[in-house]
């Protein structure tokens, strides 16, 4: 296939338009120890960091992706990840991203409706990675991977784990 077979005619529905993305905690779980991000769509309710403890869908996605993680060989993993929390425009997603095999980011994907916010069902088809706004995570959580991880003679899985994003992008 040549590329000028390829369609440029996409119309975009929804502009890009920048999103609150924040470091809410870091949890542990057995052996795993995550980080919990969140992002918000300007039409969804803002989450504050102090009130992540308690929020009923910040509890229910901890406990989707503890049950998920708690059935992954003990060999297959070191221990650490991130989470995303994703308050879209469409749905609730939740990535639940884990480092293995070294250099490798394996990635569990969840979504509930606003119906049933707290019922996170696992998304199969198609087989989707992430939006641009989930990415901008994941690109940070790479590059800290590298720094701390894999350019130590030693692993240094301490400093990764307080290496967190927060802003407007």
């Amino acid at each position: 296939m040549s590329l000028s077979s390829v369609s440029s005619n996409i119309t975009v529905q929804y502009p890009y338009a920048k999103r609150t993305m924040q470091f809410l905690m870091l949890h542990s779980a057995g052996p795993w120890r995550l980080k919990v991000y969140s992002i918000q769509h300007e039409d969804r309710p803002q989450l504050t960091v102090a009130a992540a403890l308690q929020d009923e869908l910040v509890q229910a996605a901890l406990e989707r992706a503890t049950t998920y993680l708690q059935g992954i060989s003990t060999t297959d993993h070191y221990g650490v990840g991130f989470v995303i929390l994703h308050q879209a425009r469409e749905a609730n997603f939740l990535l639940v991203d884990w480092w293995t095999e070294e250099n490798t980011l394996a990635q569990a994907l969840y979504m509930s409706q606003f119906t049933a916010p707290q019922q996170f069902e696992v998304v199969t088809s198609p087989a989707l990675v992430g939006c641009v706004w989930e990415m901008q995570i994941q690109s940070f959580e790479k590059d800290a991977w590298i720094q701390y991880v894999l350019t130590n003679a030693q692993a240094d899985t301490e400093s990764y784990l307080t290496a967190t994003l927060d802003g407007i992008f």
